[in-house]
């Protein structure tokens, strides 16, 4: 009789705990579902890892689920793609790396849009208004906001002259002009463009400042260039141009010529959390690494949206210190850089542009 009371009383003692139990669990809110067209071909394959890096580590303490598919580089493999992350149910789209990969993503939004996250530098594009509401919001700033950050740091030294040389790329171009418009704006009106063909004309001019808005041609100017380049008072490159130019006889009359790179402000503990994650300890031999960069704003992405409470869309939209009205990103910072007379750049120190 006693071992059945016993045995009752322990069953009632399991049965309150496990009441107990019950009532005091708070219930766990659905997973929020994040699909990631992750870079696992193409020229960019290398650096799918660091993506789904970002989104891992932001899942270890958030209650997110990270979903993949590769965008690829034709329209049919965007559109398998979107449709897998499409039938996964998930919330919030990270886009692809790479331009021409976000165009194709964002027609295929259009119908049904889910808000877009770029983790990566990608130029201005159509196409992210539907319904009258913006879908893209970027983590990076573009090439035009680069540029107008340029134009802003020339205008301190209030050149009366500007000579703009312009790659032949099409990058190029579109950079040099919006480097004028944006001059323009500020009051600058002798601003002049000139290309590898009309070299003649500009050495015969004297501007006060020059910028190389170029590509791989920017060796090609310099060494046509030579002394007339150093003897403009101020001189500019652009991220671009940015090259350890040392090997090259005409490298000391870069002497003083600056350029402003867009900072990412990566904390040392997360880039050995993602050299331990990938099993890489090299990789911290190279802490400046771009995909460092990469990897924390993938993962500044998920942290953003698992904050959001309601539409994702909306509370996106409404991060008035992260976004403008159309989605793109306030809060960049930058390095300026500067050259010695061995053709190599060194980090001058920071700057914080007045306007975005």
């Amino acid at each position: 009789m006693k071992r059945k009371v016993f045995g009752l009383l322990i069953l009632l003692v399991v049965g309150g705990l496990a009441v107990f139990g019950t009532s005091q669990a708070k219930p766990l809110a659905p997973s929020l579902k994040i699909g990631v067209f992750i870079a696992a071909s193409g020229p960019l394959y290398f650096a799918g890892a660091f993506q789904k890096a970002g989104c891992e580590l932001a899942e270890q303490d958030s209650n997110v689920s990270c979903f993949y598919a590769d965008a690829g580089e034709s329209d049919a493999q965007a559109k398998a793609a979107y449709k897998q992350l499409q039938n996964s149910d998930v919330d919030l789209l990270i886009a692809p790396l790479e331009t021409e990969s976000v165009k194709r993503v964002l027609k295929l939004n259009q119908p049904n849009p889910i808000p877009i996250i770029a983790a990566s530098a990608i130029e201005e594009i159509p196409g992210a208004i539907v319904k009258d509401k913006n879908w893209l919001f970027r983590l990076a700033s573009t090439s035009t906001q680069d540029i107008s950050v340029l134009a802003e740091y020339i205008a301190r030294d209030k050149p009366q002259s500007i000579a703009i040389l312009v790659g032949p790329e099409a990058q190029s171009k579109q950079n040099a002009r919006f480097l004028q418009f944006s001059l323009a704006l500020r009051g600058f009106a002798d601003v002049q463009q000139y290309s590898l063909a009309e070299l003649k004309s500009l050495r015969q001019s004297n501007p006060d400042a020059v910028v190389l808005v170029s590509m791989e041609s920017s060796v090609e100017f310099l060494e046509q260039l030579g002394m007339w380049f150093k003897k403009a008072p101020s001189r500019y490159l652009v991220q671009g141009n940015l090259a350890n130019y040392s090997v090259y006889s005409w490298s000391k009359y870069l002497q003083a010529a600056k350029a402003i790179v867009p900072m990412d402000q990566v904390a040392q503990g997360f880039k050995e959390s993602v050299a331990n994650y990938l099993k890489r300890p090299n990789l911290l031999s190279a802490p400046n690494s771009p995909v460092f960069a990469l990897a924390w704003r993938t993962k500044q992405a998920v942290d953003l949206v698992e904050g959001i409470s309601g539409d994702i869309r909306l509370g996106l939209e409404r991060m008035k210190q992260t976004f403008n009205s159309h989605g793109y990103f306030l809060d960049q910072k930058y390095n300026i850089y500067s050259y010695g007379n061995q053709g190599i750049f060194t980090l001058v120190g920071p700057y914080q542009p007045e306007t975005p």
